[in-house]
């Protein structure tokens, strides 16, 4: 968005504080829980902004103080960091590709459900079209680190000495999540993290913590992409579908307590699909805990407003975490209790 008179971002509810330090202020629908209503300003014309009729975010998101509907508009926390607190422009632009991600992701679950909850006598192919979406999960989840890696670039390389506004803090960063934690095939310690960039404890921590995941996943990525491994077979037991829990890439996953497992040692397949999407959301959340706790950012753009995640199959993101605690797909709620 072109730099518009101050009159015209008025118009933005969301917006209390008018940044003058080069921040980007994002053009999103608003929900305004007083009058349930949907507000969006577009550009109209050079200079000046329009309310949208209608305006209410069917894929995308929007900005609000609590969810319009909370059974479907997940909050989306370093998506509300970066908006209040670091829209630069190089900064928000890795933004919407992590957004976009994310809606797949939660089209990736609805998708397992139509396949895994057909009619029995029309599963036959499920155990091939189960790891196929799969796969694609597995892609998209190593693409997200190196999204936020090249977030992450960028917010970093705006840190500056108060003393020398030209001397960077940390040394620049590569685009590579990979590049970052690990040297060849082993992981980084949190000293040579510090020493090689000299990133701050938390942030060096940050990105210790995240690379054994990271490693599995990485690993996981290659083997598929490049090697043509078989994730394995897959079981279609009454309850659902399921993997064999002792046996490699399975037995890696850290998930597997006792509500996930049935007889023989076969687990949830379900159950794997949602770690991983819940993995990859989990971590960006710790990112921007990680930076904000090191670094003075600039005060929120619009105080108290958050970020929300919101399409047609987002209802699965808000209820990762329950649906890990219960993820056979065919057990009803009647049976579960």
């Amino acid at each position: 968005m072109d730099t518009l008179p101050l009159e015209e971002i008025k118009k933005l509810p969301y917006v209390e504080v008018f940044p003058r330090d080069g921040r980007a202020i994002f053009l999103r629908s608003f929900y305004d829980h007083e009058n349930e209503d949907w507000i969006l300003h577009l550009e109209a014309e050079p200079g000046k902004l329009a309310r949208v009729a209608g305006g209410e975010t069917i894929v995308g998101s929007y900005f609000a103080a609590r969810p319009a509907n909370p059974e479907k508009d997940l909050e989306f926390p370093l998506g509300t960091f970066i908006a209040q607190h670091l829209s630069f422009p190089d900064v928000a632009s890795s933004l919407e590709a992590l957004e976009s991600d994310f809606h797949n992701c939660s089209a990736i679950l609805e998708k397992y459900l139509l396949i895994s909850r057909r009619p029995k006598e029309m599963r036959e192919g499920a155990s091939q079209l189960a790891p196929a979406e799969l796969e694609y999960l597995v892609i998209i989840n190593r693409s997200l680190y190196d999204l936020l890696q090249k977030l992450s670039k960028r917010a970093t390389a705006l840190v500056r000495s108060s003393f020398e506004p030209h001397d960077k803090i940390m040394e620049d960063l590569p685009d590579s999540f990979a590049r970052v934690v690990l040297d060849g095939s082993c992981r980084r310690s949190e000293q040579k993290l510090t020493h090689r960039y000299r990133l701050p404890a938390p942030l060096a921590q940050f990105y210790l913590m995240e690379a054994e995941h990271f490693q599995k996943l990485r690993d996981l990525r290659v083997a598929i992409e490049h090697h043509g491994r078989s994730l394995g077979p897959i079981f279609d037991l009454d309850e659902g579908m399921a993997v064999a829990v002792d046996e490699e890439p399975w037995s890696n996953l850290s998930i597997w307590g006792t509500q996930l497992i049935r007889g023989n040692r076969l687990g949830s397949l379900r159950a794997v699909f949602v770690y991983l999407i819940l993995e990859a959301l989990e971590m960006t959340t710790r990112y921007a805990k990680a930076y904000a706790s090191c670094v003075a950012i600039p005060p929120a753009i619009g105080p108290g407003y958050r970020l929300y995640l919101r399409d047609y199959y987002s209802h699965h993101l808000v209820s990762l975490r329950a649906t890990l605690e219960s993820p056979w797909e065919r057990v009803t709620e009647s049976e579960v209790a």
